[in-house]
């Protein structure tokens, strides 16, 4: 989880710069910063509910009820697809990422609800009435797939975190720097421990580049052997 989440973080920031430089503001919440703290804090749940656990759980749950390999009970796997739809699909016999990996445990029905909530959780960032720009709508619908794969592979609970972990990562210890009393005899201790804190999540983050890529060049090498070994020989 932490190597996904400082990802995501490095990605995202890396857009933004991208995007700035091109002339593609993201902008930025305002609001006093009570509410923008309330907003923060209670937004990973209420976003994650009506973005991703509500409707990419819906689909897991008409999958394992309708179209379910074993016999169970139908309360059951309605709640799990929910909660934690991956062991909603084991349940009912369908193919799930624990059972035969991420490209296959994945149904083609998930994943066109995974790009069309990210899509509309992208598009909502600047319909809604906030001070977001355009910019945000890729930030925001590259973390939104990120956060599907992470309720569809480990659950509710998952992509709850990741949406937390970004909000704080993002904007909450940025306010919070602003917002603290620098007269304070703890401020000195504070700011420095937040910007080390930052910098540890970054460093999260590339050691998860290089293994992605890793992963890649690793998967490549691997199927030009296989390539090489199926070839039959004169």
């Amino acid at each position: 989880m932490p190597l996904i989440t400082s990802t995501l973080l490095l990605i995202v920031l890396f857009i933004t710069w991208l995007q700035d430089i091109l002339g593609i503001p993201s902008g930025n919440l305002v609001l006093p910063t009570p509410i923008l703290f309330s907003a923060l804090t209670t937004s990973p749940i209420s976003e994650e509910l009506n973005f991703r656990i509500t409707t990419l759980g819906l689909i897991i749950a008409i999958r394992s009820i309708f179209f379910s390999r074993v016999q169970g009970s139908r309360g059951t796997r309605i709640v799990c697809s929910f909660l934690s739809p991956d062991l909603a699909k084991t349940n009912a016999g369908l193919d799930s990422v624990a059972s035969v990996g991420l490209r296959h445990g994945i149904h083609w029905s998930e994943w066109i609800m995974l790009g069309l909530s990210s899509a509309v959780f992208g598009y909502a960032h600047i319909t809604t009435g906030s001070t977001w720009e355009i910019g945000k709508v890729t930030t925001a619908a590259i973390a939104g797939f990120v956060m599907g794969l992470a309720f569809l592979i480990y659950g509710a609970y998952a992509t709850i975190l990741v949406h937390w972990f970004f909000n704080y990562y993002t904007q909450i210890s940025w306010i919070g720097t602003l917002a603290y009393d620098q007269s304070s005899p703890t401020y000195p201790i504070y700011a420095p421990l937040n910007n080390i804190i930052g910098g540890w999540a970054d460093l999260v983050g590339l050691f998860g580049f290089v293994l992605i890529a890793w992963y890649f060049l690793w998967s490549r090498q691997r199927s030009g052997r296989q390539a090489g070994t199926d070839q039959p020989s004169l």
